[in-house]
């Protein structure tokens, strides 16, 4: 018997930890030089920030409360725009795994692996979970992809 109780918490421990995953990825909304966040989503949301197309809702607010929209919906991405800082910053921040680079027209794309966020896409057999654009003096990242145009 007491094995059996210790299996199910065992058991419930590992299906609560599924849940714990928004508090997880709370550090990317804490990195230097973010001027605007953008959270997408296959949910209906609707507010005075936000922007539904056929397949996703782009819900977009400031870095402060950015966490806290994150935490009410359910995100398939998390896009964060930055100015002034430069991609190598940025990836030290991370502590970014870069993956692949390549460059569309005068845009540098960057795919890498993180730490600080738990969700990922398999991309040519390998875990990507941030991919950032840059041009220019902007620098667009998403978590784990750039689920909007650059």
């Amino acid at each position: 018997m007491k094995k059996l109780i210790a299996f199910c918490l065992f058991g419930l421990s590992l299906f609560g930890f599924q849940f714990i995953p928004k508090e997880d990825n709370k550090e990317i909304f804490s990195l230097s030089g973010i001027s605007q966040a953008c959270l997408v989503t296959t949910d209906n949301f609707e507010s005075e920030n936000s922007l539904t197309t056929l397949d996703y809702t782009y819900v977009y607010a400031g870095k402060d409360e950015a966490f806290e929209l994150y935490k009410q919906i359910n995100p398939k991405a998390v896009i964060l725009f930055f100015q002034n800082l430069k991609p190598d910053d940025l990836m030290k921040s991370l502590n970014m795994l870069v993956l692949k680079e390549e460059y569309i027209n005068d845009c540098k794309i960057i795919y890498g692996y993180t730490s600080k966020y738990n969700n990922f896409r398999l991309i040519e057999n390998k875990r990507v979970n941030v991919q950032i654009a840059c041009k220019n003096n902007e620098i667009i990242a998403g978590f784990p992809l750039i689920l909007s145009g650059f």
